[in-house]
């Protein structure tokens, strides 16, 4: 017996709860985090909008909310197709910021976040260099949740990415532009790139860098896309009837009246 789609009931109070984490990260972010860093970030080009995680959690709230409108409105194609495109190209970037931060926060958080200066209590006038690393609350919600909720989101309540969809022009396009954006921001910030560890590399190791990670965005979607069809093999879900079919036909009648 066929394994029906998820009732929109269950969908539904994922996608609030996962967006409302992200309004939480978001506030998070503009409320504690630049104190916290000891830097004014509205006197550098691109300010907070230099930083991946913040691109890709503001992207990630997008997401939720036409996934929530989609519920909201089931058949609408507008809503699911602009609900796919924003899955499709938040879910592998979610997950490229999962895996770089928390690998590259286990060997140094100095590599992400320039140490900020503090008083050495035992040295009057003297100041020590202290690592920075946001309170473990934010720190998951900015840097784990986000690629959990869209991951799980993908897996379980939505239907497949289409076929035609090529991983490796999402996962190129979605490098290219964020590459384009912070190579511009540090030409107008004295060549200081949001990351030390990306300040700290040439033009061909930062291309290396860039390469990788387009690759393992290409790695996720293919993953996401195999696990998606091997559960609905193992447990012969069937997505008939959904809100996605339901698009789907719309839209093909659409196309077959014009």
């Amino acid at each position: 017996m066929a394994v029906q789609a998820p009732p929109v009931a269950v969908r539904l109070a994922w996608r609030v709860v996962a967006f409302s984490a992200g309004i939480w990260a978001i506030h998070a972010l503009f409320t504690k985090l630049e104190g916290l860093m000891g830097v004014d970030l509205s006197s550098m080009y691109g300010g907070h909008y230099q930083f991946l995680t913040n691109l890709g959690l503001i992207f990630s709230v997008i997401a939720h909310a036409f996934a929530i409108l989609s519920d909201l409105a089931p058949g609408n194609s507008f809503i699911y197709q602009t609900k796919t495109v924003l899955a499709i190209a938040a879910l592998p970037v979610e997950a490229l910021i999962t895996i770089l931060y928390w690998t590259i926060v286990s060997i140094s958080p100095d590599l992400l976040v320039p140490p900020r200066e503090v008083a050495d209590p035992l040295n009057p006038g003297q100041v020590l260099l202290e690592s920075v690393r946001p309170p473990i609350d934010i720190d998951v919600a900015m840097h784990a949740l986000p690629a959990v909720f869209l991951t799980v989101d993908h897996l379980f309540l939505s239907a497949p990415f289409p076929k035609h969809i090529r991983p490796s022009l999402v996962s190129a396009m979605a490098t290219l532009l964020y590459c384009l954006w912070i190579e511009n921001c540090a030409s107008h910030n004295d060549g200081n790139f949001p990351y030390p560890l990306i300040t700290a590399l040439n033009l061909p190791q930062r291309l290396g860098l860039y390469a990788l990670c387009s690759t393992i965005m290409i790695g996720v979607l293919g993953l996401v896309r195999f696990l998606h069809a091997f559960l609905d093999e193992t447990f012969d879900r069937s997505w008939q009837g959904s809100q996605e079919q339901v698009a789907d036909e719309k839209r093909g009648h659409k196309k077959k009246q014009k």
